[in-house]
């Protein structure tokens, strides 16, 4: 790309990035055209990573395996790195869509967790090159776990404090303080699985980590 190109695409990654935080947010309307296009981009970036890591990977050919021009991605992405947070937020919006959520406080907390957790260890055991393509390049803080990390302590937080003040749910600490411990826990327990190879199934970490959880709690069907 020129000097003149790198310009223009800055100034458009710019405007870009402003509508690019709206959307993560889930505040504004994509329409058809803007969605064809992202599953393009995603579809495109998916099988680039099955044949290179990410720091490997550039703009043009993410964009021209996708057939979409990169004035156009630079008008919804600031840079690769920009797209790659789009990516991963994409999946963990659907873990936490997919949740359940119940009135009951404590079969509620129970449900949510065990539900996003089962799908992220789905997750990790089924996509392991597409995460070794992005985890082992220089992908600086982006990583998917740390992603779906900042989004699920945010959601669990807000259910939390729902279940507080509607609820009367008594917590140890702020909810704040533990949807931090318990995602944290829960994420780093899913790393420890992942990074050794997946030995035992989905099912026996999820049962694992919800009678770790009631023995250190006594909060029966949490986690």
């Amino acid at each position: 790309m020129d000097s003149q190109s790198e310009t223009e695409a800055d100034k458009s990654g710019s405007r870009g990035r402003r509508k690019n935080v709206d959307k993560h947010s889930g505040t504004v309307h994509v329409d058809l055209r803007v969605q064809r296009t992202y599953k393009l981009l995603g579809d495109a970036f998916v099988s680039l990573l099955r044949e290179k890591n990410f720091n490997q990977l550039t703009v043009r050919e993410i964009c021209d395996r996708a057939m979409v021009r990169r004035t156009t991605f630079y008008q919804h992405f600031k840079d690769k790195q920009d797209f790659l947070v789009w990516f991963i937020r994409g999946k963990q919006k659907e873990f936490l869509q997919q949740a359940k959520y119940s009135g009951d406080p404590v079969s509620g907390i129970g449900d949510y967790m065990t539900g996003i957790l089962t799908k992220v260890l789905h997750f990790l055991r089924e996509n392991r090159q597409l995460i070794d393509a992005i985890s082992g390049s220089a992908s600086g803080s982006v990583s998917p776990l740390k992603v779906f990390s900042d989004a699920w302590v945010k959601d669990l937080t807000v259910m939390l404090e729902r279940y507080v003040s509607e609820a009367g749910l008594d917590l140890p600490a702020s909810p704040a303080i533990a949807a931090e411990y318990y995602v944290g826990g829960v994420l780093a327990v899913a790393r420890w699985w992942y990074v050794n190879g997946c030995d035992c199934s989905e099912e026996d970490m999820v049962a694992s980590i919800q009678a770790l959880a009631r023995n250190a709690h006594g909060m029966k069907g949490t986690v």
